[in-house]
């Protein structure tokens, strides 16, 4: 990985293994996630839950599952 990157952020959707969205910033990445994936929360409660873990399941309004994660 580039030394100069100290966090990724990566959605996956977990029906067909293809990123749906990566970015290094959190809020952009909850950003950026809102306009492709539904029923994202809030930047504050995943900063929490990726303190906890670094992998997080998502289900969406339309019932895809999605794998988001915090690749260090």
């Amino acid at each position: 990985m580039n030394n100069l990157v100290k966090m990724l952020f990566v959605a996956v959707n977990k029906q067909t293994g293809i990123v749906v969205f990566a970015e290094t910033n959190l809020k952009a990445f909850v950003e950026g996630c809102k306009s492709k994936i539904g029923l994202i929360q809030s930047v504050s409660y995943y900063r929490v839950k990726f303190k906890e873990q670094e992998v997080l399941y998502h289900t969406d309004n339309f019932g895809r599952q999605f794998i988001l994660q915090k690749v260090k």
